[in-house]
């Protein structure tokens, strides 16, 4: 019995012993868990909040990675806006240097008709020799000596017409009637107020009377003959109205054939007056095409002969003149534009 007790509370002891052992295994491995696991939390929380940092930051270069990226973009597109902007200006310079350049280059036009219907022939710059040279031994065409023409000009494809001298004058002194006949009638003097007013109609400055060196240049177009079509004085009503067929009256002008310039009855139908004065031969002449002209009243050159002319008066280099007041029903003229 006393051993039977004995051995309760031994077991008693021992059950105590390993609670005893029990509570302290769980007081010393518990907090220790505890302590781990709190640990491990704040590590995690510590891990958390550094992914949540690094994210953040990650986050933040990718955010600034995209700015730059559309940055960079905005600035490759501004880049090529400004090479589209450069190229478009480089464009329109290169335009506008190769229109300057078209401009510069450009001729002018072969032919032009006026206001009042006056066709023009553009007659380009040259040399040639004025006078007569071997074919008449006439001082008044002498010496022969080469002229400059140093810049291109328009010249009337015909001599001036009755209507058109009509529009500008409001009148026709002309013995002979006819609407496309050459007016007639007609001074040094009268023919200048006629360009005087046919510059202010077009507000211009570029119409006067031909030089005497500017007919004949454009008269023998080219050729060294006695006329443009040749020595042969018989084929000249082909391209005149003279004394052999005109039946002393002026004709509608261009029935006959034109120089090789296209310019019309530069022979007879009417004499043309030219600016320049009167003399006696060309010493001393001008060589670059300009009037030869004082102030004064001075005769002045008529030139081309005129419905009444012999042939030998027809020639290109024949030459005659009268005062500047003078008219007669076998005078009249044709215009010339500057470029």
């Amino acid at each position: 019995m006393v051993i039977l007790l004995k051995m309760k509370i031994l077991l008693i002891l021992l059950l105590g012993v390993i609670a005893v052992a029990a509570l302290a295994g769980y007081v010393n491995k518990e907090p220790t868990s505890f302590v781990n696991t709190a640990t491990m939390e704040v590590s995690l929380a510590k891990n958390t909040t550094q992914n949540l940092t690094e994210n953040t930051t990650l986050d933040k270069m990718t955010v600034r990675a995209n700015n730059e990226t559309h940055i960079n973009k905005k600035s490759t597109k501004s880049t090529s806006n400004t090479e589209i902007v450069n190229e478009t200006t480089n464009n329109t310079i290169n335009s506008t240097a190769s229109t300057t350049t078209s401009t510069e280059k450009t001729e002018s036009e072969p032919t032009k008709t006026n206001s009042i219907g006056i066709d023009l022939v553009l007659i380009s710059a040259g040399e040639f020799e004025m006078g007569a040279g071997e074919y008449s031994n006439s001082q008044i065409m002498q010496p022969t000596h080469t002229v400059e023409i140093k810049n291109d000009f328009y010249i009337g494809k015909y001599e001036v017409t009755q209507r058109q001298w009509n529009e500008i004058m409001d009148e026709n002194p002309s013995t002979s009637k006819g609407r496309n006949q050459p007016v007639d009638q007609v001074s040094w003097k009268e023919a200048q107020e006629f360009i005087s007013k046919l510059n202010k109609l077009e507000n211009t400055t570029k119409y006067r009377l031909p030089t005497e060196a500017e007919w004949e240049y454009a008269c023998k177009a080219g050729t060294k003959s006695s006329y443009f079509f040749g020595d042969d004085e018989t084929e000249l009503g082909d391209y005149a109205w003279y004394i052999d067929n005109s039946e002393d009256e002026t004709y509608s002008v261009g029935q006959k054939q034109s120089n090789p310039w296209g310019l019309y009855d530069m022979y007879g139908n009417v004499f043309e007056w030219v600016q320049d004065d009167w003399h006696q031969n060309y010493k001393e002449a001008p060589t670059d095409g300009s009037a030869w002209d004082e102030p004064g009243s001075n005769p002045k050159v008529l030139r081309g002969g005129f419905w009444g002319s012999s042939a030998g008066n027809c020639m290109s280099a024949e030459r005659t003149s009268k005062y500047p007041t003078e008219e007669d029903t076998n005078i009249g003229f044709r215009i010339v534009m500057e470029t």
